[in-house]
Formats: C-alpha cells, sequence, structure tokens
C-alpha cells in the first residue's frame, strides 16, 4: 500500500499539535498547582502570624495583670508597715497553757503580784480609753495633737488617792472556769481605785480632774471653768462654763484639748 507524502503531513501536523497542547496543558496545570501551593502556605503563614499575636497579646494582659497585681502587694505591704509603725502596743494579755494570766504592758512582761503603783496607773488608764469600746460605744476619733498649754510650776504636791490591792482568790475546785479578759479589765477600774476611808468607787475621771484642776491654777485657762466628768457609759465629757461635751474631742477651743490631754498624759505617767 503506497503513502503520498500529501498523506503523511496531515499527520504529522496533527501529532504536532497533540503534542503542544498536551505541553501547553501541563504548564498550565503545573501553574495552578503552584498557585494553589502558594495560596495554601501563605494561609498558613496569616494563621501562623494571628495565632503568635494572640499568644503575644495574652502575654502582655498577663504581664500587666502581674505588675498591676505586684503594685497593689507592695502598697498593701507599704500601708501595713505604716500602720505598724505608727502603732503602739500598750496592752497585751494571752493565757498559757494552765489558763494563767500574762500580762504585758507597754511591752514589758509583768508578773503576778508585781504590779507597782504607776504601772497600776497606767492599766487603768489604758482601761478608760477602751471602755467605751467595751460598752458598745463608738469610740471618738482621735484629733491631730495639739501644742500642751505651758503651765507654772505646780504647787505642793497633793496627797493622791490611794489603791486598794486586789482581792485575794478563793482556790478552785472542779474545771477552771472560762477567763474572760474584758470583764477582769473593768473590774480593776470598778474594785481597784477606792478611797482609803471610804467604800465608794472613785471614779479616775474624778481623779484626772483632779491632776486637771491643779495644772489650770494660775493660768488662762483657770477663768473659764473646765471640768471633766464621767458619762453613763465610762466616757468621758468635758463641761466648759455651762455647755458640756460628749467628749474631748468636740471641745472646739485646742488649747482646752491640749490642757486635758496634758493632765491625762500626767496621770498616766
Amino acid at each position: 500500500m503506497n503513502f503520498s507524502l500529501m498523506d503523511i503531513i496531515p499527520l504529522l501536523v496533527a501529532a504536532a499539535v497533540g503534542y503542544l497542547i498536551g505541553l501547553l496543558d501541563k504548564w498550565v496545570t503545573s501553574g495552578l498547582k503552584q498557585k494553589k501551593q502558594e495560596k495554601q502556605e501563605t494561609l498558613a503563614s496569616e494563621k501562623t502570624s494571628a495565632l503568635l499575636a494572640s499568644q503575644q497579646a495574652r502575654l502582655e494582659q498577663a504581664a500587666k495583670e502581674l505588675a498591676a497585681r505586684d503594685q497593689t502587694i507592695k502598697e498593701i505591704t507599704a500601708k501595713q508597715e505604716a500602720q505598724a509603725s505608727s502603732e503602739q502596743s500598750a496592752l497585751r494579755v494571752s493565757f498559757d497553757e494552765n489558763q494563767n494570766c500574762l500580762v504585758e504592758l507597754d511591752g514589758q512582761r509583768v508578773p503576778a503580784g508585781e504590779l507597782t503603783t504607776e504601772q497600776r496607773q497606767r492599766l487603768v488608764g489604758i482601761v478608760v480609753q477602751i471602755r467605751p469600746w467595751i460598752d458598745g460605744k463608738p469610740v471618738p476619733k482621735a484629733s491631730p495633737a495639739s501644742q500642751p498649754v505651758a503651765s507654772p510650776p505646780p504647787p505642793a504636791p497633793q496627797p493622791r488617792v490611794p489603791l486598794s490591792s486586789y482581792p485575794a482568790s478563793s482556790p478552785l475546785t472542779g474545771p477552771p472556769p472560762r477567763i474572760d479578759p474584758i470583764r477582769g479589765l473593768r473590774g480593776i477600774v470598778e474594785k481597784d481605785i477606792t478611797k482609803k476611808d471610804s467604800s465608794n468607787l472613785v471614779s479616775v475621771v474624778a481623779l484626772i480632774d483632779q491632776v486637771l484642776q491643779r495644772q489650770l491654777v494660775n493660768t488662762p485657762l483657770e477663768s473659764r471653768r473646765i471640768k471633766l466628768e464621767e458619762g453613763p457609759h465610762g466616757e468621758v465629757q468635758v463641761h466648759v462654763g455651762a455647755v458640756r461635751y460628749a467628749s474631748i474631742d468636740e471641745v472646739p477651743q485646742p488649747e482646752i484639748q491640749a490642757a486635758i490631754k496634758n493632765a491625762i498624759a500626767e496621770f498616766n505617767s
């Protein structure tokens, strides 16, 4: 069977065209796959960047919270240190395993039966100051310290009201009773300060008033008729002439406040 050249040429052209079409299809398919892969890589990179940014934001937020917490702790610590430095421990009562009372006065342990007259007066003064709190009344806030009023040299010393000793306690039988330190402290005020020749109780406020009246002699405040009295709940009431004040801090004149506080300080010394 004879083929002419004209019969072979169309076949060759068709084969060449088919080959070119195959190459073009392969090139297009490869390009699309590459673009798809690049797009997937871009999306993965964006997701990774977003995840890293989110984690970084969380870390920054956690760092801010930790810094704020540290600042709060520092402020609380500084406040507690400032409060501790401004406070003074005047009285501490504790009990040992045998329910024996242990008392520390102004940071010093006072053995049982060795309470001096000065320590007893100091203890009574402390109880007078906390008595409104014991009776459930609001304790007035202390006003800023005023300069004490200058007083002339004191006259001849006046005899102080002697203090009675504690009554002897009877031996206990059976289980030890429940000890109430607050009731015991109030008992000091109600039983310990008595007159030598009388069974009537002497008010601690009255004793402080005696000191105040002695200090006011020959001073400009002597004519103001200042007097201290004990209120129904043990609080200190101040009379200035015909005006009565429920507490020392309610007195508007700072020089009168200073004079009263000066008398209390001498009584406690």
